[in-house]
């Protein structure tokens, strides 16, 4: 699960592992192992904007949830409130769709976390790189910015490393010329239909 914080991180694990970071604002990003309670720190987030509206009709239409319950949990979320209650006629539906619900936001609380004014990217400890292995799938159709993205991640993270680029554009496209600028000669860029 992610923590955002080293300080919490080190409260789910002595060796917390840090796989983004942003520099603008100055945030982290950590994975520790899971638990039962989220390592995420959301503020004032609303748990029920967490769950599309796609998913909130599926629950309902499943657990034929009135949309009178609806309204009570968002009301209980709106106002941190421990417990709430469901009314006379509680069911076993009733008791699902709350269930269901509430794994449904934990689970997002644990796995994903957004801060829009942040710039995260992949964090990658040179250090480590003989001794952990690290894998990166970077997929995507023509033109949607993979090779740019590729870029930023190598500046970010290898600015003392030698790189070299072997690609078929690789002294064409944009991105690999941008690297090399940024990075200066450590940047080799080869023409991979050219590779005997």
């Amino acid at each position: 699960m992610l923590a955002n914080s080293k300080q919490v991180a080190l409260k789910y694990t002595k060796t917390p592992y840090l796989i983004s970071v942003s520099e603008d604002p100055p945030e982290e990003i950590y994975y520790v192992p899971d638990s039962a309670l989220p390592a995420l720190n959301i503020g004032n987030c609303d748990p029920m904007s967490m769950v599309t509206s796609e998913e909130l009709f599926f629950l309902k239409k499943k657990y034929r949830a009135p949309q009178s319950l609806i309204f009570k949990i968002q009301k209980c979320y709106r106002e941190s409130s421990d417990e709430f209650d469901i009314g006379d006629d509680i069911s076993l539906e009733k008791s699902l769709f709350i269930s269901n619900l509430e794994d449904l936001i934990l689970q997002r609380i644990k796995q994903q976390y957004r801060n829009e004014a942040a710039n995260f990217w992949p964090y990658y400890p040179v250090h480590e790189m003989g001794v952990r292995t690290f894998h990166t799938a970077v997929v995507g159709s023509s033109s949607v910015g993979k090779s740019y993205t590729v870029a930023k991640i190598i500046e970010k993270n290898f600015k003392n490393s030698i790189i070299y680029v072997f690609s078929p554009t690789a002294k064409k496209d944009k991105a690999w010329l941008d690297l090399q600028k940024a990075l200066g000669k450590k940047v080799k860029l080869i023409n991979s239909n050219e590779v005997t």
